[in-house]
């Protein structure tokens, strides 16, 4: 008998083909966008917070040292860090180290908290004598040398009698910088005598720039080097100019310590009463153009660091760093 081919493949069962696998249900274009809009609120909700909570809080703790310069001068400056941010974001698990973007961020807005003092001092200043109806060159001359060195009566109150320290109008519109821009914060550090002296330094250091009458631009004082007849005059000369040009630890971090003095509890009160006055004001002083100098920025705000391998050294904030401003 003969089998045909066809019988005995009739009783191999019939392949399947395999099922195509389930297509994953399409996302629709309005379900993306929602997805989109919801992660754009919750930056938008935390950038808020950053601005508004962190930012204040840290800036008050500056204003606490009593070497505001330095935010490291306590050896705290990312244990105050970590703990801002533990407050501010008590879900999050982010570590802060030293250099890391949250402490680089952080110093940049210190910089501009420093930097919006010098602004707000060149502001006072210019109104003082608005409302003095000083308006001339010797008139601001006579004013510098009467109310400047040696007892800072532009500082006072009461500069007849040499009272009312660190109450007079120049002072109070200049240290509501630093009421505006700690509202907000989430931890008390104490009185403010880092932010207070800053203030302080500020307005002396706004003064000085009108020491001749006029305001002292670069162009001015870089012809005040070319007229110099030897390598010593030249160096005081830059020494000189770097206090007027540069706000920073090095060049006012001294005069900025001087200015720590010990108020009593009245002497406190006084000051943040009759600061509130100007704190509404104070915040528009941050959107103004500056003074035309500059602050000297903090290295630890670069937000790049060109090679992050290299071991180099920060910047402290040190005086002996000064001679670096010069060239």
């Amino acid at each position: 008998m003969v089998v045909q081919v066809d019988d005995i493949n009739s009783n191999k069962p019939e392949e399947l083909e395999p099922e195509p696998e389930p297509k994953p249900a399409a996302t629709s274009s309005k379900e993306n966008r929602r997805k989109q809009t919801q992660d754009r609120s919750e930056d938008e909700e935390m950038e808020g917070v950053w601005q508004q909570k962190f930012v204040p809080t840290y800036l008050l703790f500056i204003g606490s040292l009593k070497n505001p310069w330095d935010k490291n001068s306590t050896k705290q400056e990312i244990n105050e860090l970590q703990r801002i941010w533990s407050v501010v974001f008590p879900t999050s698990n982010e570590v802060v180290t030293d250099r890391c973007i949250i402490h680089k961020v952080a110093a940049q807005r210190g910089y501009e908290y420093c930097n919006n003092m010098t602004k707000a001092a060149a502001i006072a200043i210019l109104k003082e004598w608005e409302t003095a109806g000083i308006t001339t060159k010797d008139d601001r001359i006579t004013y510098i040398q009467a109310n400047l060195e040696p007892y800072f009566k532009c500082m006072m109150s009461d500069p007849e009698n040499l009272c009312g320290m660190f109450e007079s109008s120049v002072i109070l519109q200049t240290f509501a910088i630093h009421l505006s821009s700690t509202a907000g914060s989430l931890i008390w550090y104490g009185n403010p005598v880092g932010g207070l002296a800053l203030a302080a330094a500020a307005v002396e250091r706004g003064f000085v720039l009108w020491k001749t009458g006029h305001i002292l631009s670069k162009n001015k004082l870089a012809a005040r080097i070319k007229i110099c007849a030897t390598e010593d005059e030249r160096k005081r000369a830059k020494k000189s100019n770097a206090c007027l040009i540069y706000f920073s630890h090095a060049t006012w971090g001294r005069t900025t310590r001087q200015y720590m003095w010990n108020l009593t509890k009245k002497m406190w009160k006084a000051i943040i009463f009759k600061v509130q006055v100007y704190k509404r004001a104070a915040k528009n002083c941050k959107d103004l153009e500056s003074d035309g100098f500059e602050s000297n920025q903090d290295v630890r705000a670069l937000l790049i660091v060109a090679n992050p391998d290299d071991n180099d050294n920060d910047y402290n904030g040190g005086d002996d760093n000064e001679e670096e401003l010069l060239d």
